[in-house]
């Protein structure tokens, strides 16, 4: 079926796509407002190297490139990964967080947003993100054996002040209940279209084309059409002869 046999089942069955579009934004509405909203924080840390000198301790701004970069991107991996991720959403059901570098910048910022159905829970698992990261990177430095004084440090950057509502899930719930019942109304009235075509075709095979009765010599004998009509000129013919053989008899004395 192209799009030209579709446009016109659908316009031929038009009076059931206003009740199929009906029934399909209210099952929209209807999961949208019963799917639970998604809410969601960002927090933002920001790595710094310190800087010693012969006059004292310099600038750590200045040396934002030197190496902590690095070192955010392994602490990102150990703590988003393994035993620790799973510590940090133990006991939240349905939360989950992520941790990556700010895309936004080239300084050594670490990005983490935490997502979960409940708000206190997100500010929960931001919080948990925040004391690993303290952790994990003193403890990967203690590793290392790097003297202490050279340790890279963390420290907050920004928060947001509370979880706000991320509609993006309700709204992809919502679109794939509109969907699915504009899909199932498409194929009824497809169905629909096949019943029609089937009911006209044994109709039309019941009649005989052309309106003509059948012949009931020809369906007890099976003779062809031709030879039915081909029978009275043979006999017209024969006795027509037998006439002129007659007058030719009268004619004599």
């Amino acid at each position: 079926m192209n799009l030209a046999e579709l446009a016109r089942v659908l316009l031929r069955w038009r009076w059931l796509i206003a009740p199929v579009l009906v029934v399909a934004v209210l099952a929209g509405g209807l999961v949208y407002r019963t799917t639970p909203p998604t809410w969601s924080q960002t927090e933002r840390f920001l790595l710094l190297s310190p800087v010693v000198t012969e006059q004292g301790p310099g600038n750590p701004f200045l040396q934002l490139g030197n190496g902590v970069s690095m070192a955010a991107g392994v602490l990102m991996t150990k703590v988003a990964a393994g035993q620790t991720a799973a510590g940090i959403t133990d006991g939240v059901p349905g939360a989950s967080f992520t941790i990556a570098g700010d895309p936004a910048t080239a300084a050594p910022v670490v990005v983490v947003v935490a997502e979960g159905p409940q708000r206190a829970d997100v500010a929960r698992v931001l919080d948990r993100v925040g004391e690993q990261l303290v952790v994990q990177l003193a403890q990967l430095q203690q590793d290392s054996g790097a003297p202490q004084i050279s340790w890279v440090t963390i420290s907050q950057l920004t928060r947001d002040p509370s979880a706000t509502p991320v509609d993006s899930a309700r709204l992809r719930a919502a679109a794939v209940s509109v969907l699915g019942v504009l899909v199932v109304g498409l194929l009824l009235l497809l169905l629909l279209e096949r019943r029609r075509r089937g009911r006209a075709a044994d109709g039309a095979s019941r009649e005989q084309p052309g309106g003509v009765a059948e012949d009931p010599l020809q369906s007890a004998t099976g003779a062809d059409d031709r030879t039915v009509q081909r029978l009275p000129e043979r006999a017209g013919s024969a006795d027509v002869r037998r006439f002129d053989s007659g007058l030719s008899s009268a004619r004599v004395p």
